[in-house]
């Protein structure tokens, strides 16, 4: 189960914050190119959400996340969003590696 003292481990020296909302978990990476990229993992699913974390970034697809961002408005060019997209998962894999040290 996610806890405060796991949260501080996670965020310190790192561009992920955990917000603790009601029911879910929202956690945002900051990014070079300033996307507000985050997700939520759902509280309620019988204390697995460090499980649920490690998997959302497990299956993280950094060319999936450039491709739906690829020719929308105010979207950078490819260069840019791929090397954004391959900050995320490397933040991501960071993540997961810290959390994997809780279970």
């Amino acid at each position: 189960m996610l806890t405060k003292e796991i949260i501080e481990t996670v965020e310190k020296d790192s561009n992920i914050q955990v917000n603790d909302e009601d029911t879910y978990w929202s956690i945002q990476v900051d990014n070079p190119c300033g996307e507000d990229f985050s997700f939520d993992i759902d509280k309620t699913e019988d204390n697995h959400d460090i499980e649920q974390i490690i998997s959302y970034c497990d299956d993280f697809d950094p060319e999936e996340h450039a491709q739906m961002w690829l020719g929308g408005k105010g979207a950078p060019g490819m260069r840019q969003l791929l090397d954004n997209s391959d900050n995320i998962k490397e933040s991501l894999n960071q993540l997961a590696c810290q959390l994997r040290d809780f279970l």
